[in-house]
């Protein structure tokens, strides 16, 4: 639960691997961001579309409090996340084929200004060229709209969610008979519940 980003796309060939990957480096240091950069340059001969090796290609970054922002590719230049490639990259089974090449990112807990600033980072990417066929959705709105007040409004809703469950979790315990599902469904009726009272105050 949280805001997530999910994107898919292809690398450019007809752009640098290493200039993409100097350009967010660069940017990640100007934040003071950690990073981390996997392989520079794809293979010669360009795998098949399905096909991949065993490497991965590019780099990710990661603002403080959020999940890292994966910009990695495999040697067919498919965008893939690193669970993605863990998870899937020796699978020959199309539905799992089709989790490795999209990739998710976690900024929920990052907050609203940081969020924007990925989305900006990806949009500035993608207007340069670095990237095929790529795209986004942001549980936000934000990348679709560039509107900042449905993002802030979708930030709070879902804090609050989130803040009232763990809260919920914590003073309502699961009685020894109750199921799992008839649980998290009196617990999700508590927090709208209480979300509703402070609407009305």
């Amino acid at each position: 639960m949280g805001i997530t980003l999910h994107y898919t796309g292809k690398f450019n060939p007809n752009k640098s691997l290493n200039d993409l990957i100097t350009e967010v480096k660069e940017i990640s240091e100007a934040f003071g961001w950690k990073y981390f950069i996997y392989d520079t340059e794809f293979p010669e001969k360009i795998s098949p579309p399905d096909e991949h090796d065993d490497r991965l290609y590019g780099i990710r970054f990661a603002p403080p409090e959020s999940e890292s922002v994966e910009i990695t590719f495999a040697s067919n230049q498919r965008m893939t996340g690193v669970m993605n490639f863990q998870c899937w990259g020796k699978s020959s089974d199309p539905r799992e084929i089709e989790y490795l090449y999209g990739v998710s990112t976690k900024t929920q807990f990052a907050g609203p200004e940081s969020h924007k600033m990925i989305v900006e980072i990806m949009r500035y990417l993608n207007n340069r060229g670095y990237f095929l066929d790529f795209q986004m959705t942001d549980e936000s709105d934000y990348w679709e709209t560039g509107d900042e007040k449905v993002m802030v409004e979708k930030f709070k809703f879902l804090g609050a969610l989130i803040e009232g469950l763990s809260l919920a979790t914590q003073t309502t315990p699961k009685a020894d008979n109750e199921s799992y599902e008839s649980y998290f469904e009196r617990l999700a009726e508590m927090v709208r519940k209480k979300n509703d009272s402070k609407q009305t105050d």
